[in-house]
């Protein structure tokens, strides 16, 4: 009789290169892998109550479960240990190390290094950057650094940009001033202030005024006027602010028909 391509066994068959059950692929041989269950038909995988012994690389391509130990050439790691590869194909259970080593970074359980330098610590209630003080320069962003509370020098603060309260950048000749809680403002200087007063004769029931101008380099701040006499007439004030007068004050009175009198002026001028 001829050889029969293909033989069943309650089920199970075989042809050429395939090993089946009921049609589904068990085993294949058909190139450089012995192929278990390469179809996928057995979607829960293959099983094995007993030891599986493999000689060479065990590999996955996907997760790799345990329900069990991981056991280093049949050691039993203790509690708390790690595996560290101590050689070619050698894996160990050690210590868990109390700092770890990366390239000259390490760190322990609340600290931070560079080598052996502390970078960052958190000790206690702050959160310390170059705290035992070795990189000399001190600590440097060269963006923006924002503190939501309080920001604090036990020295000197120096700074190569604007001092800008609220944002606000000052005028040329500008100060700060504290203008109330958590406020502080851009101001004028008060400078240097001088008052100038002055005086015009009236005869009885006349007009008369009289004006007077800041030196130069002071600015016009206020002004009053006034008879010398308060009830001798009547006064009428003008500060002529327009182009070309910017520092000047000016007043005038009528006199009353039955009095003569002085009319005064007084102005103040600073120079800030």
């Amino acid at each position: 009789v001829n050889m029969p391509t293909g033989a069943e066994l309650h089920g199970w068959s075989f042809a050429n290169d395939y090993f089946y059950d009921d049609g589904e692929e068990v085993i294949g041989a058909y190139d450089e892998w012995l192929r278990l269950n390469s179809s996928g038909h057995f979607t829960n995988g293959v099983y094995t109550p007993g030891e599986l012994w493999v000689s060479g690389l065990l590999y996955t391509g996907a997760d790799f479960r345990f329900n069990g130990d991981l056991m280093p050439d049949g050691a039993t790691c203790s509690n708390g240990q790690i595996l560290q590869r101590t050689g070619p194909d050698n894996w160990d259970c050690v210590n868990m190390p109390t700092g770890v080593n990366l390239n000259g970074w390490s760190f322990t359980d609340n600290e931070f290094f560079d080598d052996g330098e502390s970078v960052i610590a958190a000790y206690d209630e702050y959160l310390r950057l170059n705290h035992n003080g070795h990189f000399t320069n001190g600590v440097y962003t060269p963006h923006g650094l924002y503190s939501g509370g309080l920001l604090r020098t036990s020295s000197d603060f120096r700074f190569d940009g604007d001092l800008m309260p609220d944002g606000a950048t000052c005028s040329n000749g500008q100060i700060l001033q504290r203008t109330g809680v958590d406020n502080w403002d851009c101001v004028n200087m008060p400078g240097d202030c001088t008052t100038i007063t002055d005086k015009v004769w009236g005869d009885f029931g006349a007009n008369i005024q009289i004006s007077k101008d800041c030196p130069a380099g002071y600015f016009l701040t206020g002004g009053g006027c006034g008879f010398a006499t308060a009830f001798s007439g009547y006064i009428s004030i003008n500060r002529i602010a327009g182009t070309g007068f910017p520092n000047r004050w000016q007043c005038a009175g009528e006199l009353k028909p039955t009095y003569s009198d002085w009319l005064y002026i007084d102005i103040k001028c600073c120079n800030f």
